[in-house]
């Protein structure tokens, strides 16, 4: 029988299934009988195709977007044909080459997701598509990326992770929340199951945020749109939850919003990159695609507080807490405070406001005790960092926060130990590891200083780094070659290409004093002011904001 797919305005044939897919979009959704097409007595159907380049023509991108994304009473929503999804970010700056669709239905995906559902229906088959993806969990395929800090991943497509795991064989991979959850859209896609991506914000009976980090997100997939009155079951991969244990506080989001966190994920690749300029181009297609999300609107602050836009960083922490009054958009707001409010007021009252929402919120009792320890309130910093760590004990940032308390209060021997801890969990990350050499310093264990510094460099992403990394201590390795010697030797100190500025503080009092460590993603580790430097040491990186008018 011939069909015709509405919104591509497609002919095609199709026989022997209840859904026929359209071949030139892959959609299943809006898809009639060709006769329809000339039936004059029955009210059409809206087609999207023709009136879309009009509403593009009159009202720009944004009229496009609002076109494209009508909202309803119920709030319900229906997936968007991929060949619509690629105009949209066509129109919202993605050169057509670069589109990418996190979570188009491939061959390979389509194979996977049916050796799981393997005739069940929809619910059971969503089930079993999870439990599959928890299976490669089991085997050491993957495990869940801790969502703690940004890092040079750039964010995988559903058929590019599942390549990805079905090779692993040495290591797990490290994977992100929303990389899963597209995965497993994708799959249920394929198997022509009602479903769509949700973002979570909690789950019930926890007094904890589900992401609470605040900068990539927690995502999982609902099956069918639900209602005011009825909650669609939700599968959430990154945890592997499902039924009852899987009823949260979550936003079902169209598929224009559902490939938005992809563009938001690539502009934290790029601010660890120190590449400004593209994060934010990537930060103002997640925004443009998803206005209403607070969470892209922390992310824009990172890229400017990265940038140096010490003007702009704040303004965006507060558009998100109007946008979502939150536990996460409270304690991400609080950290940005601490870096230009040395009294620690507002940061105080917007911590203990998070706190009022999620009392078992570890990020926040962490930030709070850091306000303490800026007043010199040791006494009621130790209790809040205590109960951080028993609710958050893998923290690596929770560690260094005991690093930088024990340090304010020269006590070496335990700002060592803590801040070793740090490094070990956090894996070695670079915040970790200056911080680490910033402790051996000052407790003059040169020699530990001098080989984390090697590591350091020898693992830094750029000359760039290594140079400023030699500078900030006044170190130079044994084998720094002579090239590189003469182009540390010819830099002044605050000159060089404006990504990365090191800056010495002359007015440290000592071991524990005048301490700041401000890499620009909300401070040190964790987001605050960062662990001891050392003696006056301070880290600024400064990325340079350039000419940017942001979205608004």
């Amino acid at each position: 029988m011939k069909y015709r797919c509405v919104p591509c305005d497609h002919e095609f044939e199709s026989t022997g299934v209840d859904k026929p897919r359209c071949p030139r979009c892959m959609g299943i959704h809006n898809i009639e009988k060709s006769r329809q097409k000339t039936d004059t007595k029955k009210k059409p159907q809206r087609s999207r195709l023709v009136p879309m380049i009009l509403v593009a023509v009159l009202a720009g991108a944004i009229g496009l977007y609002f076109y494209l994304n009508p909202g309803s009473e119920d709030g319900d929503t229906e997936p968007t044909s991929e060949n619509a999804l690629k105009v949209i970010l066509e129109q919202f700056g993605v050169a057509a080459q670069d589109v990418v669709l996190p979570f188009e239905v491939t061959e390979g995906i389509g194979k996977f997701a049916q050796e799981a559902a393997d005739g069940k229906d929809d619910e059971e088959a969503l089930l079993a598509m999870l439990d599959a993806l928890t299976r490669l969990k089991k085997e050491g395929k993957w495990t869940p990326h801790s969502q703690r800090e940004p890092d040079k991943q750039e964010p995988r497509t559903a058929d590019e992770l599942l390549t990805e795991l079905q090779k692993a064989t040495d290591k797990p991979v490290k994977v992100k929340s929303y990389e899963l959850a597209v995965l497993l859209l994708a799959m249920a896609r394929s198997q022509e199951i009602d479903a769509f991506l949700a973002q979570i914000h909690s789950f019930q009976g926890e007094k904890k945020p589900a992401d609470p980090a605040g900068k990539f997100g927690r995502y999982g997939v609902v099956m069918g749109k639900g209602s005011k009155e009825v909650t669609p079951p939700l599968f959430a991969p990154y945890s592997g939850r499902s039924g009852k244990s899987a009823v949260a506080d979550m936003d079902i989001l169209p598929d224009e919003e559902a490939v938005a966190p992809y563009y938001a994920h690539k502009a934290l690749t790029f601010v660890v990159s120190r590449n400004t300029s593209a994060a934010h181009k990537q930060g103002d297609i997640a925004i443009k695609l998803a206005p209403g999300c607070a969470m892209f609107r922390s992310i824009r602050g990172l890229v400017f507080a990265a940038g140096g836009a010490s003007t702009e960083f704040l303004a965006e922490f507060e558009k998100a807490v109007k946008m979502r009054d939150d536990a996460v958009t409270r304690t991400n707001l609080a950290e940005m405070l601490l870096l230009v409010d040395p009294s620690g007021k507002r940061a105080e009252n917007e911590v203990q406001i998070a706190l009022s929402k999620m009392p078992d919120y570890a990020r926040a009792h962490a930030i709070l005790a850091m306000v303490h320890v800026m007043r010199g309130e040791f006494a009621e910093a130790e209790p809040e960092l205590a109960l951080a760590e028993r609710l958050d004990p893998d923290s690596p940032a929770i560690a260094l926060f005991w690093a930088q308390f024990y340090a304010a209060q020269a006590q070496g021997e335990e700002a060592v130990q803590k801040a070793e801890l740090a490094a070990r969990l956090s894996e070695e990350s670079l915040s970790s590891l200056i911080a680490l050499a910033g402790i051996y310093k000052t407790t003059a264990r040169f020699d530990e200083m001098r080989a984390t510094l090697d590591k350091i460099i020898k693992n830094a992403d750029s000359p760039d780094i290594a140079r400023d990394i030699r500078r900030l201590f006044g170190y130079e390795p044994d084998d720094l070659d002579d090239e590189d010697e003469v182009a540390s030797a010819g830099a002044d100190e605050d000159a060089g290409t404006g990504d990365l500025k090191l800056k010495l503080d002359a007015d440290g009092k000592g071991f524990g004093s005048g301490i700041k460590l401000d890499t620009g993603l909300g401070g040190g580790p964790g987001g605050s002011p960062g662990p001891g430097l050392g003696e006056g040491l301070k880290l600024d990186m400064n990325m340079g904001s350039g000419n940017y008018t942001p979205t608004q």
